[in-house]
């Protein structure tokens, strides 16, 4: 682990800002700048956090913006507990807080011991909280998210949003290439293909289990390609579709072949990173309405992230869904690891334009 000589902000006062280096080992004390805590104008669609994601000081300028939907009407489980996932997600992250230079111009980052690499030093996450959903009716969601996308203005920043059930996802898409005008690459993990067929409901609600199968029928959508898709099916359990691609996490050359035959066919696409917490295995994550046996190694996981990162052009947006609250904090461990390589990777490519 190499260490550095920067200094990082891990106090502020009234006035005065304390400040420490990377072995917590010496101590500086400096005057508050007053431009310090200038930051772009909130708006009402968000009931802001007491603490930010890895306690983030609560700024509003940064190249990766974050919120949570706190949405579980999409859900086939009644009362699911997957309403509140981004807010146990946001206590649990506060045991790993990230830390401002003296200059705003790097973090302390996160290290990774087992990987020897760190994580988030160039991610300046601006944590707006979660959206203030009065009413929990898809169409309504709908509409906030398209105002706040609007908002966070997608053209010039990057953003994550932590669900909430999977439905989320075809909100913020159809949003996102309404606004973008540009088509659109998904790359979805998931142990679900999310095709489903209710007959009972004439297929006209979108919901957590069929929500793919809507997205898969926009012109916008250049093509899906799922990740980790596992377990039994029966008749009408599965679907096939031209734009629908389906990997396991070693099928490498597999996706580099798909993701360039898509990105040949002369229009500028734009990629998107869905995650379904159900995609891990019981055993690492078992806070999940619908587990599925033989999931992958964490390690296969990350991965393929890191690959998807590496080939897939333009990725403007991820999103981590269908966690449920409840958990003791170091049960969100394994998914932390997801969240923070999920920003690692949106912030390269961030830093690549």
């Amino acid at each position: 682990m190499e260490t550095t000589h920067k200094k990082y902000k891990v106090r502020y006062g009234n006035s005065k800002i304390l400040l420490t280096n990377e072995n917590n080992s010496l101590f500086w004390e400096s005057e508050i700048c007053h431009t310090e805590n200038t930051d772009k104008e909130e708006r009402n669609f968000f009931t802001a956090a007491d603490k930010a994601f890895f306690s983030y000081p609560l700024k509003k300028s940064g190249n990766i913006h974050l919120f949570g939907i706190p949405f579980n009407k999409g859900s086939n489980k009644s009362n699911s507990k997957v309403k509140n996932f981004a807010a146990a997600l946001r206590e649990s992250s506060l045991r790993l807080p990230i830390y401002l230079d003296e200059y705003n111009e790097q973090t302390s980052g996160i290290y990774d011991y087992l990987r020897d690499k760190y994580l988030m030093k160039n991610c300046l996450l601006v944590d707006h909280g979660d959206l203030s959903i009065v009413n929990d009716s898809l169409e309504e969601t709908n509409h906030l998210i398209f105002q706040v996308l609007n908002y966070i203005e997608p053209q010039k920043i990057k953003f994550c949003v932590v669900g909430g059930d999977h439905s989320i996802t075809y909100t913020l898409v159809k949003n996102l290439t309404k606004i973008l005008l540009k088509r659109m690459l998904i790359i979805q993990f998931d142990a679900h293909h999310d095709c489903g067929s209710d007959i009972l409901k004439m297929d006209k609600e979108i919901c957590h289990s069929n929500f793919v199968r809507f997205l898969l029928q926009e012109e916008m959508i250049a093509g899906i390609i799922q990740i980790g898709v596992r377990g039994l099916r029966s008749l009408g359990q599965y679907y096939n579709h031209p734009k629908l691609f389906q990997l396991n996490f070693t099928d490498l050359d597999k996706l580099h072949s798909i993701v360039s035959e898509l990105l040949n066919t002369g229009d500028e696409i734009i990629g998107y990173v869905s995650f379904d917490v159900d995609v891990l295995e019981p055993r690492d994550f078992p806070l999940v309405d619908f587990p599925k046996i033989e999931g992958p190694k964490l390690q296969e996981v990350i991965n393929m992230i890191q690959e998807i990162f590496k080939i897939v052009p333009s990725i403007k947006a991820v999103d981590i869904v269908e966690g449920q609250s409840g958990g003791e904090p170091e049960q969100y461990d394994s998914v932390l690891h997801i969240l923070l390589y999920l920003l690692e990777g949106l912030t390269k490519k961030g830093d690549e334009k």
